[in-house]
Protein backbone atom coordinates (compact mmCIF):
# COMPACT_ATOMS: atom_id res chain seq x y z
CA UNK A 1 0.00 0.00 0.00
CA UNK A 2 1.40 3.15 -1.45
CA UNK A 3 1.61 5.71 1.72
CA UNK A 4 1.60 9.33 1.33
CA UNK A 5 4.03 12.04 2.07
CA UNK A 6 4.22 12.71 5.76
CA UNK A 7 3.70 16.49 6.54
CA UNK A 8 6.29 18.31 7.79
CA UNK A 9 5.68 21.00 10.47
CA UNK A 10 7.84 23.65 8.02
CA UNK A 11 5.21 22.57 4.99
CA UNK A 12 2.15 23.06 7.23
CA UNK A 13 3.75 26.74 8.46
CA UNK A 14 4.20 27.24 4.83
CA UNK A 15 0.12 26.58 3.65
CA UNK A 16 -1.48 28.69 6.63
CA UNK A 17 1.21 31.07 5.21
CA UNK A 18 -0.07 31.06 1.89
CA UNK A 19 -3.81 31.00 3.20
CA UNK A 20 -3.48 33.96 5.03
CA UNK A 21 -1.54 35.67 2.45
CA UNK A 22 -4.86 34.65 0.06
CA UNK A 23 -7.25 36.09 2.82
CA UNK A 24 -5.58 39.07 3.10
CA UNK A 25 -5.26 40.18 -0.58
CA UNK A 26 -9.02 38.62 -0.98
CA UNK A 27 -9.96 41.44 2.31
CA UNK A 28 -7.73 43.74 0.52
CA UNK A 29 -9.88 43.80 -3.01
CA UNK A 30 -13.07 43.64 -0.77
CA UNK A 31 -12.21 47.13 0.30
CA UNK A 32 -11.19 48.69 -2.50
CA UNK A 33 -14.35 47.83 -4.07
CA UNK A 34 -16.33 48.72 -1.66
CA UNK A 35 -13.96 51.88 -1.32
CA UNK A 36 -16.02 55.40 -1.64
CA UNK A 37 -14.89 57.14 -5.02
CA UNK A 38 -13.11 60.19 -2.47
CA UNK A 39 -11.07 56.90 -0.83
CA UNK A 40 -10.19 55.63 -3.94
CA UNK A 41 -8.83 58.95 -5.24
CA UNK A 42 -6.33 59.12 -1.91
CA UNK A 43 -5.34 55.93 -1.56
CA UNK A 44 -5.18 54.45 -5.46
CA UNK A 45 -4.86 57.06 -7.98
CA UNK A 46 -3.47 59.44 -6.07
CA UNK A 47 -0.79 56.77 -5.09
CA UNK A 48 0.39 55.42 -8.59
CA UNK A 49 0.96 59.77 -9.70
CA UNK A 50 3.09 59.71 -6.69
CA UNK A 51 4.92 56.23 -7.97
CA UNK A 52 4.77 57.81 -11.53
CA UNK A 53 6.43 61.36 -10.33
CA UNK A 54 9.35 59.51 -8.14
CA UNK A 55 10.59 57.07 -10.81
CA UNK A 56 10.07 60.07 -13.52
CA UNK A 57 12.36 61.82 -11.09
CA UNK A 58 14.82 59.40 -10.61
CA UNK A 59 15.09 58.74 -14.41
CA UNK A 60 14.97 62.09 -15.57
CA UNK A 61 17.70 64.14 -12.98
CA UNK A 62 20.75 61.83 -14.22
CA UNK A 63 19.75 62.88 -17.63
CA UNK A 64 19.69 66.56 -16.81
CA UNK A 65 22.80 66.43 -15.74
CA UNK A 66 24.27 64.31 -17.92
CA UNK A 67 22.86 66.59 -21.03
CA UNK A 68 24.44 69.85 -18.90
CA UNK A 69 28.00 68.80 -17.35
CA UNK A 70 28.69 66.02 -20.01
CA UNK A 71 27.50 68.18 -23.36
CA UNK A 72 27.46 66.05 -26.63
CA UNK A 73 30.41 67.66 -29.15
CA UNK A 74 32.54 69.91 -26.71
CA UNK A 75 34.59 69.08 -23.43
CA UNK A 76 32.87 68.04 -20.78
CA UNK A 77 32.09 70.88 -17.83
CA UNK A 78 32.60 67.97 -14.77
CA UNK A 79 34.73 64.69 -14.88
CA UNK A 80 32.25 61.82 -16.02
CA UNK A 81 32.97 59.84 -12.76
CA UNK A 82 32.09 63.02 -10.56
CA UNK A 83 28.78 63.76 -12.75
CA UNK A 84 28.46 59.82 -11.96
CA UNK A 85 28.63 60.07 -8.03
CA UNK A 86 26.37 63.07 -8.33
CA UNK A 87 23.75 61.28 -10.08
CA UNK A 88 24.29 57.96 -8.10
CA UNK A 89 23.85 60.21 -4.98
CA UNK A 90 20.71 61.70 -6.04
CA UNK A 91 18.89 58.63 -7.24
CA UNK A 92 19.80 57.71 -3.58
CA UNK A 93 18.33 60.35 -2.26
CA UNK A 94 16.08 60.95 -4.19
CA UNK A 95 14.79 57.17 -3.36
CA UNK A 96 14.83 57.42 0.26
CA UNK A 97 12.85 60.43 0.48
CA UNK A 98 10.20 58.95 -1.91
CA UNK A 99 10.17 56.05 0.54
CA UNK A 100 9.72 58.03 3.73
CA UNK A 101 7.08 60.01 2.12
CA UNK A 102 5.10 57.23 0.92
CA UNK A 103 5.37 56.03 4.56
CA UNK A 104 4.23 59.44 5.69
CA UNK A 105 1.16 59.70 3.16
CA UNK A 106 -0.25 55.73 3.44
CA UNK A 107 0.73 54.15 6.18
CA UNK A 108 -2.16 52.87 8.55
CA UNK A 109 -2.05 56.20 10.62
CA UNK A 110 -0.60 58.06 7.88
CA UNK A 111 -2.03 61.79 6.20
CA UNK A 112 -4.38 60.09 3.57
CA UNK A 113 -6.08 57.62 6.31
CA UNK A 114 -6.62 60.71 8.44
CA UNK A 115 -7.93 63.25 5.64
CA UNK A 116 -10.53 59.91 4.62
CA UNK A 117 -11.10 60.09 8.19
CA UNK A 118 -12.28 63.69 8.42
CA UNK A 119 -14.30 63.31 4.81
CA UNK A 120 -16.03 60.56 6.27
CA UNK A 121 -16.96 62.33 9.49
CA UNK A 122 -18.16 65.64 7.52
CA UNK A 123 -20.45 63.15 5.31
CA UNK A 124 -21.87 61.34 8.14
CA UNK A 125 -22.49 65.12 10.07
CA UNK A 126 -23.93 66.05 6.79
CA UNK A 127 -26.37 62.82 6.19
CA UNK A 128 -27.64 63.31 10.03
CA UNK A 129 -28.38 67.38 9.67
CA UNK A 130 -31.14 66.00 7.01
CA UNK A 131 -32.61 63.55 9.02
CA UNK A 132 -35.87 63.01 9.18
CA UNK A 133 -35.84 63.27 13.19
CA UNK A 134 -33.67 66.79 13.29
CA UNK A 135 -35.64 70.28 11.99
CA UNK A 136 -32.19 71.60 12.76
CA UNK A 137 -28.77 70.77 14.58
CA UNK A 138 -29.80 69.70 18.43
CA UNK A 139 -33.33 70.11 17.73
CA UNK A 140 -35.78 67.30 17.59
CA UNK A 141 -38.89 66.98 15.57
CA UNK A 142 -41.71 64.91 16.39
CA UNK A 143 -44.66 63.77 13.64
CA UNK A 144 -48.22 63.46 15.35
CA UNK A 145 -51.13 62.27 14.12
CA UNK A 146 -54.31 64.47 14.60
CA UNK A 147 -58.03 63.12 13.89
CA UNK A 148 -60.15 65.49 12.39
CA UNK A 149 -62.95 65.60 14.17
CA UNK A 150 -65.96 65.14 12.17
CA UNK A 151 -68.83 63.09 13.81
CA UNK A 152 -71.48 63.68 10.69
CA UNK A 153 -68.76 62.21 8.53
CA UNK A 154 -69.16 65.90 6.46
CA UNK A 155 -67.38 66.49 3.59
CA UNK A 156 -63.87 68.49 4.69
CA UNK A 157 -61.24 70.31 3.04
CA UNK A 158 -57.88 70.98 4.55
CA UNK A 159 -54.83 73.18 2.88
CA UNK A 160 -52.55 75.87 3.09
CA UNK A 161 -52.52 79.38 2.05
CA UNK A 162 -50.34 82.35 2.93
CA UNK A 163 -51.61 85.39 3.89
CA UNK A 164 -54.61 86.37 6.73
CA UNK A 165 -57.12 87.39 3.93
CA UNK A 166 -57.70 84.33 3.36
CA UNK A 167 -60.24 83.40 5.53
CA UNK A 168 -62.29 86.65 4.01
CA UNK A 169 -61.17 85.27 -0.02
CA UNK A 170 -62.15 81.38 0.53
CA UNK A 171 -65.46 82.63 1.94
CA UNK A 172 -66.11 84.82 -1.07
CA UNK A 173 -65.12 81.64 -3.39
CA UNK A 174 -67.20 79.68 -1.56
CA UNK A 175 -70.38 81.36 -1.45
CA UNK A 176 -69.62 82.50 -5.29
CA UNK A 177 -69.62 78.48 -6.15
CA UNK A 178 -72.73 77.06 -4.69
CA UNK A 179 -76.24 78.85 -4.00
CA UNK A 180 -77.30 78.40 -0.11
CA UNK A 181 -74.07 76.63 0.48
CA UNK A 182 -73.40 75.86 4.44
CA UNK A 183 -69.93 75.73 5.45
CA UNK A 184 -67.55 77.27 8.33
CA UNK A 185 -63.33 78.08 7.73
CA UNK A 186 -61.20 78.13 9.75
CA UNK A 187 -57.59 79.83 9.06
CA UNK A 188 -54.36 79.32 11.10
CA UNK A 189 -52.25 82.45 11.73
CA UNK A 190 -48.47 81.56 11.67
CA UNK A 191 -46.94 85.26 12.56
CA UNK A 192 -48.22 87.96 14.85
CA UNK A 193 -50.77 86.83 17.23
CA UNK A 194 -50.94 83.62 15.52
CA UNK A 195 -54.60 83.37 15.82
CA UNK A 196 -57.59 81.12 14.39
CA UNK A 197 -59.18 83.29 12.46
CA UNK A 198 -63.04 81.59 11.64
CA UNK A 199 -65.46 82.35 8.30
CA UNK A 200 -68.58 81.03 7.40
CA UNK A 201 -72.58 80.56 7.43
CA UNK A 202 -73.32 78.30 9.34
CA UNK A 203 -72.10 78.57 12.81
CA UNK A 204 -71.88 75.17 14.07
CA UNK A 205 -69.43 74.20 11.37
CA UNK A 206 -67.74 77.39 11.82
CA UNK A 207 -66.92 76.25 15.37
CA UNK A 208 -66.15 73.11 14.40
CA UNK A 209 -63.33 74.10 11.52
CA UNK A 210 -62.38 76.52 14.31
CA UNK A 211 -62.06 73.58 16.49
CA UNK A 212 -60.09 71.40 14.27
CA UNK A 213 -57.57 74.11 12.69
CA UNK A 214 -56.42 74.76 16.10
CA UNK A 215 -56.00 71.21 16.92
CA UNK A 216 -53.88 70.87 14.08
CA UNK A 217 -52.19 73.99 14.80
CA UNK A 218 -49.85 74.19 11.54
CA UNK A 219 -49.19 77.90 10.47
CA UNK A 220 -51.50 78.82 7.12
CA UNK A 221 -53.31 75.61 7.44
CA UNK A 222 -57.30 75.86 6.54
CA UNK A 223 -59.88 73.90 7.41
CA UNK A 224 -63.70 74.20 5.80
CA UNK A 225 -66.26 71.98 6.65
CA UNK A 226 -69.41 71.80 4.39
CA UNK A 227 -72.90 71.32 3.97
CA UNK A 228 -75.22 70.72 1.27
CA UNK A 229 -72.41 71.16 -0.88
CA UNK A 230 -69.15 68.94 -2.39
CA UNK A 231 -65.49 69.38 -2.62
CA UNK A 232 -65.41 68.49 -6.55
CA UNK A 233 -67.29 71.90 -6.72
CA UNK A 234 -65.65 74.03 -4.68
CA UNK A 235 -61.91 72.74 -5.28
CA UNK A 236 -61.45 74.70 -8.55
CA UNK A 237 -62.74 77.82 -7.34
CA UNK A 238 -60.27 77.01 -3.75
CA UNK A 239 -57.22 76.53 -5.73
CA UNK A 240 -57.96 79.91 -7.86
CA UNK A 241 -57.67 81.60 -4.94
CA UNK A 242 -54.37 83.60 -5.14
CA UNK A 243 -53.01 83.20 -1.77
CA UNK A 244 -53.70 79.29 -1.50
CA UNK A 245 -50.78 77.07 -1.90
CA UNK A 246 -51.72 73.44 -1.64
CA UNK A 247 -54.36 71.41 -0.92
CA UNK A 248 -53.97 68.30 0.84
CA UNK A 249 -57.34 66.33 1.21
CA UNK A 250 -60.86 66.84 0.29
CA UNK A 251 -62.91 63.72 1.75
CA UNK A 252 -65.48 62.80 3.71
CA UNK A 253 -63.50 59.69 5.45
CA UNK A 254 -62.30 59.16 8.40
CA UNK A 255 -59.13 61.70 8.25
CA UNK A 256 -55.89 61.80 10.05
CA UNK A 257 -53.50 64.94 9.71
CA UNK A 258 -49.78 64.01 10.31
CA UNK A 259 -48.19 67.32 11.59
CA UNK A 260 -44.14 67.44 12.22
CA UNK A 261 -43.47 70.02 15.47
CA UNK A 262 -39.95 71.60 16.05
CA UNK A 263 -39.43 74.07 19.08
CA UNK A 264 -40.69 77.01 16.49
CA UNK A 265 -43.95 75.29 15.24
CA UNK A 266 -46.24 72.94 13.23
CA UNK A 267 -46.18 71.89 9.70
CA UNK A 268 -48.46 69.70 7.68
CA UNK A 269 -46.69 66.83 6.47
CA UNK A 270 -49.26 64.74 5.17
CA UNK A 271 -52.79 63.28 5.41
CA UNK A 272 -54.46 59.78 5.86
CA UNK A 273 -57.23 59.89 4.43
CA UNK A 274 -59.80 56.54 4.92
CA UNK A 275 -58.19 53.04 4.78
CA UNK A 276 -55.85 51.22 3.46
CA UNK A 277 -56.17 49.87 -0.50
CA UNK A 278 -57.74 45.85 -0.15
CA UNK A 279 -57.14 44.94 -3.54
CA UNK A 280 -57.24 45.56 -7.58
CA UNK A 281 -60.88 46.00 -9.06
CA UNK A 282 -62.23 43.13 -10.88
CA UNK A 283 -64.06 43.47 -13.90
CA UNK A 284 -67.52 42.93 -11.72
CA UNK A 285 -65.67 46.04 -9.69
CA UNK A 286 -65.49 48.31 -13.00
CA UNK A 287 -68.56 47.74 -14.15
CA UNK A 288 -70.40 48.83 -10.59
CA UNK A 289 -68.09 51.51 -10.20
CA UNK A 290 -69.17 53.12 -14.08
CA UNK A 291 -72.89 52.09 -12.87
CA UNK A 292 -72.70 54.36 -9.85
CA UNK A 293 -71.18 57.18 -11.85
CA UNK A 294 -74.15 57.40 -14.02
CA UNK A 295 -76.53 56.38 -11.79
CA UNK A 296 -75.73 59.78 -9.48
CA UNK A 297 -75.74 61.92 -12.51
CA UNK A 298 -71.80 62.49 -13.10
CA UNK A 299 -71.65 60.54 -16.32
CA UNK A 300 -74.20 60.12 -19.41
Amino acid sequence: MALGRPRTVGGVAARREMRARADKTAQVRRLRAEASWFEWTLVEFARYLYGLAVLAVLAFAPLQMSQTWLPVGVPPVLDPEVVLGFAVAFDVSAAYLGFVGYRALWREEGVVNRAIARHEQRVASAAKSFSRREASPGVPMDIQEVEVENPEHLNVIVGQTHFIKSAEDLHEALVNSVPDIRFGLAFCEASGPCLVRAEGTDPALKDLAARNALKIGAGHTFVVFLRNAFPINLLRAIRDVPEVVAVFAATSNPLTVLVAETARGRGVVGVVDGERAKGIETEADLRARRAFLRKIGYKL
